[in-house]
C-alpha cells in the first residue's frame, strides 16, 4: 500500500467482495459465452455484424508480456473486462499502452471501469509505457466527457471510409 487512500480503496474492495482477476479466467466455454454475449450486444447496438473470432485473443492477452486482460468481479460475478497492449511508438523512442477493449455488464456500476483503468495505468507504468490511450469507435460527446474526467485528452482524429 502506497498511502492511506490505497488502504481505504483496498478495504472497500474487500467489504464489497470486489476482485480483479485475469481475462484468462474466462478462457472456457461457459465464461467465454458470457463475454461473447456482452460483446455481441455492444457491437449490435452500435455497428453492424459482430464477429467473435478475436475474442479469444483479447482474453488471452494477459499471457503475453505486452498484454493486459483483466476483469472486475463483484461476488464472483463479472462486471467489466478491459484489454490493453503495450506497443512501440512508430515515431518516438518509447512504448505506449493502448486500451483496446472495454466490455461491461449493463448493470455494472461505472466505478468498476475506473478500477480497471487505474489498474491498467499502474501496469502500463510498470512496463515502462510513456502514454496510455483509449481507442473508441464511437464519436459520442458523453464518452468525451467521461474520458476527460479520467484525465484523458483527445489527441487524434480518425477518418474512416466504408469500402463496399
Amino acid at each position: 500500500m502506497n498511502n492511506y487512500k490505497d488502504k481505504v480503496k483496498q478495504d472497500n474492495r474487500q467489504q464489497h467482495n470486489i476482485q480483479i482477476t485475469t481475462g484468462l479466467k474466462y478462457d472456457n466455454p461457459q465464461d467465454r459465452a458470457m463475454l461473447d454475449h456482452m460483446a455481441h450486444k455492444f457491437v449490435s447496438e452500435h455497428y453492424k455484424n459482430y464477429n467473435d473470432h478475436l475474442l479469444n485473443t483479447l482474453i488471452r492477452l494477459e499471457a503475453l508480456p505486452t498484454g493486459y486482460s483483466r476483469a472486475v468481479e463483484v461476488n464472483n460475478q463479472l462486471q467489466v473486462l478491459l484489454c490493453a497492449e503495450i506497443l512501440p511508438n512508430w515515431w518516438l523512442d518509447q512504448t505506449d499502452c493502448h486500451i483496446i477493449c472495454m466490455l461491461k455488464q449493463d448493470n455494472a456500476p461505472a466505478d468498476m471501469i475506473k478500477i480497471l483503468i487505474n489498474d491498467c495505468e499502474q501496469w502500463a507504468q510498470q512496463q515502462g509505457a510513456s502514454t496510455i490511450s483509449i481507442y473508441s469507435w464511437n464519436d459520442r460527446p458523453a464518452y468525451d466527457r467521461w474520458c476527460g474526467k479520467l484525465g484523458y485528452n483527445p489527441t487524434q482524429k480518425t477518418y474512416t471510409k466504408e469500402l463496399k
